[in-house]
């Protein structure tokens, strides 16, 4: 196969948050609907130094609805000023819908918050190829939760036997042509 010009055009790949917990600047919000009529909100955010960004869902089901109101509010509170934060939380508690909950989170600026991410330990997701992926959960909060140390890697657990759990039994790349050279 040849190579054409837009093949070799350089590009840089996002960084991700690794895992554990992160402070973060909340940088968006958007209400979306997924395919089964779910609605969510999801929530852009980036690093505290800003060099990496990423999103949270949170759902509004019959069973997460208490859940994530609580988790707006939590954010929304956290980043009042101390002398306004029981007219944060009335102004919350005054919201009737997604709608209106949007509209209120999206009035404030450089909200911040807590996100963690950990590998899910039981689900997982079909990937284009046809392989089986471990799932990702990136969970976003209003105050600094306690890391999951059971949900991190293992510190001795080598990138071949890593890659094995995500990839599969066999990674999907080879070191095919990788002879020794002198970068003459």
């Amino acid at each position: 196969m040849d190579f054409t010009a837009a093949d070799k055009k350089e590009v840089s790949f996002t960084e991700k948050f690794p895992f554990g917990v992160h402070p973060v600047l909340i940088i968006g919000f958007n209400l979306k609907t997924a395919d089964n009529g779910n609605e969510f909100m999801e929530i852009g955010f980036t690093n505290m130094d800003q060099t990496i960004e990423d999103k949270a869902r949170v759902y509004f089901t019959e069973k997460a609805r208490l859940y994530s109101l609580n988790t707006m509010r939590q954010i929304f509170v956290h980043n009042a000023p101390e002398d306004k934060k029981d007219v944060a939380r009335k102004q919350i508690d005054a919201v009737a819908n997604t709608d209106e909950l949007i509209k209120i989170m999206a009035s404030k600026k450089a909200l911040q918050a807590w996100v963690t991410k950990y590998a899910d330990p039981i689900r997982t997701y079909q990937g284009t190829d046809g392989r089986t992926y471990k799932s990702t959960n990136i969970n976003i909060y209003g105050y600094e939760p306690k890391i999951n140390e059971s949900l991190m890697p293992k510190p001795q657990e080598s990138v071949a036997t890593a890659a094995q759990a995500t990839f599969g039994e066999e990674p999907p790349f080879k070191n095919e042509g990788s002879e020794a050279s002198d970068w003459s």
